[in-house]
């Protein structure tokens, strides 16, 4: 059983179905909680979907490094990226006093991030993105 995993895509949203099979076979030989692999997947898809869509102006190929690891008694997420910078956790989440036609287009996949990780760090290292995020296994 291993406690880490690690692949590297491509700035395409097609490349989120191809890690879908690895990622499954580490929750799976690791007994994660539905409620874990629903966070983490969900998580992983909205951070992804974000940095290939708006992190990178120019069609041009780019990597995405990901990286999953478990410890004691946490699940360790770190995304690393060469796309614009961008720090989730200054971002202004939504009103939810405002009706959807009222709210500003995007900003709802940050938001569930931000809500659904346990700890979530953000910097920016030369020219790389570095997305920390924690969930808890207990």
């Amino acid at each position: 059983m291993s406690k880490k995993i690690n692949f590297t895509l491509e700035n395409d949203l097609l490349e989120l179905k191809r890690i879908q099979s690895p990622l499954n076979i580490f929750f799976r030989s690791n007994h994660l909680s539905k409620d874990v692999i629903f966070s983490i997947e969900l998580i992983l898809e909205e951070s992804l979907k974000n940095i290939i869509s708006y992190g990178y102006p120019s069609k041009e190929k780019h990597e995405i490094l990901v990286s999953l690891e478990i410890t004691n008694k946490e699940l360790l997420l770190i995304i690393k990226d060469d796309g614009k910078a961008f720090n989730p956790i200054n971002h202004k989440d939504p009103d939810p006093t405002k009706t959807i036609e009222e709210r500003s287009v995007g900003g709802l996949g940050v938001f569930l991030i931000k809500k659904m990780a346990d700890n979530l760090n953000y910097f920016r290292k030369g020219n790389f993105n570095h997305l920390i995020i924690k969930k808890n296994l207990t």
